[in-house]
């Protein structure tokens, strides 16, 4: 049932970014890579590495390398994800997180990548981390327009200053969520960030009222690759496993299936850089489609991990048959 992915890279060092083109190369020379795949290597001083996938992968079907990925602040249930402001439950004396990379170390990253016309997605989890992701974001386009070529994103951007949030639509930012992230920690939020901060934490129905472009995922391996998983808690705010807490956690954000569904596919080809391939059957874009044996727009949501996949094509060719 997936027909796309996005490699992200994990290791800020030169020549260790994690993104095994060899492998998908292989693969692709032996005719058994069943699945797109969009490649986003380490931004770093040296931008080669980007540029010569790109090159190489300009006119294949399978392999794309959309643009750069970096990695900004950690999570709040250690306390890493970086805050405005300090933790409810400090460790120490003005506990806020931290960058991992300086602000300003940041801010020529991406500077340098918009002048060369790239993209980059940025972790980011904490307000402060979001916030000034977006000041760089804003700068590149005040210097060098909004990107031609793709989108900017952030990553997972979990608790949000109410400020930012129109800020992404502004400048046409992507915001990217993984829906079971929101039930991985009970209690956590309101714990580190207090009941205030937390009210503010994947905002998936304030994103839509407010026009934001959004996209779904998984994080695999922090969850698992389970699709219907990730429409289930995004409808309900529910966690897949334990149906925990009845009702939803911050109900008011639950939001309908046809939004759940369509930020999973054309949300998600937005972040990948190839909307205009990918994410919708319409005339023109390659046939990448599953089957499944019932309809998740109809379904009662509690019945929808239930829901089995029959077929997958790819450019409309079979590559999966249950």
């Amino acid at each position: 049932g997936i027909t796309s992915i996005c490699d992200m890279s994990l290791m800020p060092m030169p020549g260790c970014d994690f993104i095994r083109d060899d492998v998908y190369d292989k693969l692709q020379t032996a005719g058994k890579l069943g699945i797109r795949a969009h490649l986003f290597p380490t931004l770093l001083d040296d931008q080669s590495r980007l540029e010569e996938l790109q090159v190489r992968y300009a006119n294949n079907a399978l392999l794309s390398a959309p643009g750069f990925k970096q990695f900004f602040d950690g999570v709040s249930s250690e306390h890493t994800a970086y805050l405005t402001e300090p933790y409810t439950n400090p460790r120490f004396p003005g506990d806020q997180g931290r960058l991992t990379v300086p602000a300003e170390r940041m801010r020529k990253l991406v500077l340098a990548a918009a002048e060369r016309g790239h993209t980059v997605r940025i972790h980011v989890i904490g307000d402060g981390a979001i916030h000034a992701a977006l000041d760089i974001f804003e700068e590149a386009a005040d210097l060098y327009g909004l990107p031609q070529r793709g989108h900017n994103t952030l990553e997972h951007l979990e608790n949000l200053l109410p400020e930012d949030i129109d800020r992404l639509r502004k400048l046409n930012v992507v915001a990217s969520s993984q829906p079971c992230h929101i039930t991985l920690d009970p209690g956590g939020p309101e714990r580190d960030l207090g009941l205030e901060r937390s009210r503010i934490m994947w905002p998936f129905a304030t994103y839509k009222q407010r026009g934001i472009r959004q996209a779904f995922g998984t994080d695999s391996p922090i969850t698992p690759v389970t699709s219907m998983n990730v429409l289930y808690t995004a409808i309900t705010r529910q966690d897949p496993k334990s149906h925990w807490p009845e009702g939803g956690w911050l109900p008011s954000e639950r939001i309908d299936a046809a939004t759940a569904l369509r930020n999973y596919t054309l949300g998600s080809a937005y972040a990948a850089g190839d909307e205009q391939n990918l994410g919708s059957l319409e005339p023109g874009k390659y046939a990448d489609l599953v089957v499944l044996d019932q309809n998740p727009l109809a379904v009662d949501p509690q019945e929808l991990q239930a829901t089995k996949v029959q077929a997958t094509y790819l450019a409309g060719n079979l590559i999966y048959e249950r």
